[in-house]
């Protein structure tokens, strides 16, 4: 049988999604074994496939959080009506998480948290080689 591009793309997309199959066993069973490929086009349509499951990821995260922020911003305005300052601010902060409000928080994990004072460069030195 011969398959067509996108068809074993979503072949992957599905396994991947629906059955939970392993990276491996869709490259050695299917795509090499099965499918007779190359490892080297098998691992370009498996990455393919990764870039298509984010995509619907994505979109459905996005419908997901849409809903959310609708959910919670019909929450805020029943904490304003009921003048319950202290539920109001939560749902607050929480809608402002899921908006992106807040900065991210940076941290540093190279030194511990501690301040860089030096720098130090290391000399790399390459031997020669009798044959150059």
């Amino acid at each position: 049988m011969k398959w067509k591009r996108q068809d074993i793309l979503d072949a992957i997309i599905k396994m991947r999604i629906d059955k939970g199959v392993s990276t491996k066993t869709i490259l050695n069973d299917f795509l090499m074994g099965e499918l007779g490929y190359k490892q080297s086009y098998a691992y370009t349509l498996l990455q393919e496939a990764r870039e298509q499951i984010t995509q619907i990821y994505k979109t459905t995260n996005e419908a997901l959080a849409n809903e959310a922020l609708g959910h919670l911003e019909s929450l805020y305005e029943d904490a304003i009506k009921d003048k319950n300052k202290k539920l109001a601010l939560e749902i607050r902060k929480e809608i402002n998480k899921l908006v992106g409000a807040y900065a991210a928080e940076r941290v540093d994990i190279t030194s511990d948290g501690e301040k860089i004072t030096e720098i130090k460069l290391i000399e790399v030195i390459q031997k020669k080689s009798d044959d150059a």
